[in-house]
């Protein structure tokens, strides 16, 4: 019986894999790009994932070390800890301490500088993600363009024409593999766009908290708010 069971999942899979070969390769030319893009999106949002993880960009130990820094303390022990640290906060937070003995307007531009440079690199992959939703589409639906295009020209080279009765459920299976592009167009751009959508306000989110903790370092900084 375990026997049985366990040989049942590779004739689906196998059957599953020759369904999809063969919608792809009805699709025509146009399925190629397509298969370029939908890779494209799959390693874009598994590097964004790993990348846009909140420890990553805001490790908990600075976090709370900022929040802990009183007005007018040692800044050493953050200096430590931001000291060739990756994390996006470590980078911007260094950019400010680093002009501690400047004016506090000095500092606070020196941090928005710092943090613009870092919401690009966080914003990094999403504007190729973006170009997918856009172009996925566009290009299923001029794969169909093509495939109707061929399927009306064989149409009337065979005569097809004079009888159309007779060669209705050639063009019905023809109109049908044109769509096949339409169909992973639209399969490859809603996906992408959901990805895109929660990566976009996961980016506003983190740039958001980056910011309130920033104003605050800089505020604990120059407690006077002057030089």
């Amino acid at each position: 019986m375990s026997t049985v069971l366990s040989s049942v999942p590779l004739p689906l899979a196998n059957a599953v894999w020759d369904a999809f070969a063969g919608f792809f390769e009805r699709g025509g030319p146009f399925m190629v790009p397509l298969a370029l893009c939908a890779v494209a999106a799959v390693v874009i949002a598994i590097l964004r994932l790993r990348a846009l993880q909140r420890e990553r960009v805001l490790p908990r130990f600075l976090r709370a070390a900022i929040e802990k820094l009183t007005p007018g303390t040692d800044v050493g022990h953050l200096w430590r800890l931001v000291d060739e640290n990756p994390a996006a906060l470590a980078r911007i937070t260094r950019a400010g301490l680093q002009q501690l003995d400047q004016s506090r307007e000095v500092s606070a531009d020196a941090v928005q500088t710092a943090a613009r440079r870092e919401l690009l690199r966080l914003e990094g992959g999403l504007s190729a993600l973006e170009l997918i939703v856009g172009i996925s589409p566009l290009l299923g639906l001029l794969g169909a363009i093509s495939g109707l295009v061929g399927v009306f020209s064989d149409l009337g080279t065979n005569g097809g024409l004079d009888n159309p009765a007779a060669d209705t459920g050639g063009v019905a299976l023809g109109i049908a593999e044109a769509l096949n592009t339409t169909i992973f167009g639209l399969a490859i751009a809603i996906p992408t766009l959901v990805v895109y959508t929660f990566f976009t306000r996961r980016v506003e989110r983190l740039a958001v908290e980056m910011e309130s903790l920033l104003a605050s370092l800089i505020s604990k900084c120059f407690p006077d708010g002057g030089e």
